[in-house]
């Protein structure tokens, strides 16, 4: 466990124990993380994913250079959301830098692996770069 990780942990802990306020974690947790947590979403986390994926989300390193990504990155960015189904951090992180990178809501790559079922992570692709804005 690194140092950052045992500090969010603490944090959390003392705000779940009524040790900190709201605010306080909130400021705590983006001081140390660079990262904006809704008040709703520390309240209740809980509902939705682990304390360890909560904090897997804070503590991943976004990629950076998302706007280099280029069809073999993407398509092995997918095929890495596609055999990992269970970790919310990659899909999080690797969903984020393709919707980045071509354009896309929050939400379209894991709409089209898991709602749309497409399992080729070539079809993925090719649906992410298909133009469906309208223009007026």
């Amino acid at each position: 466990m690194t140092d950052k990780e045992r500090k969010l942990r603490q944090i959390i802990a003392d705000f779940e124990n009524r040790k900190l306020d709201e605010q306080s974690a909130i400021d705590q947790i983006k001081q140390l993380t660079g990262e904006t947590v809704d008040a709703g979403y520390l309240s209740g986390y809980w509902a939705s994913e682990s304390l360890d994926e909560f904090i897997g989300k804070l503590l991943v390193e976004p990629i950076r250079d998302w706007q280099e990504i280029d069809d073999d990155r993407a398509i092995t960015l997918i095929a890495e959301i596609m055999n990992n189904v269970t970790d919310h951090v990659v899909i999080s992180r690797n969903s984020l830098a393709l919707e980045r990178r071509y354009g896309k809501p929050n939400g379209t790559v894991v709409e089209k692996v898991f709602h749309d079922n497409l399992q080729d992570p070539v079809k993925v692709l090719q649906a992410l770069k298909k133009e469906t804005r309208i223009f007026l």
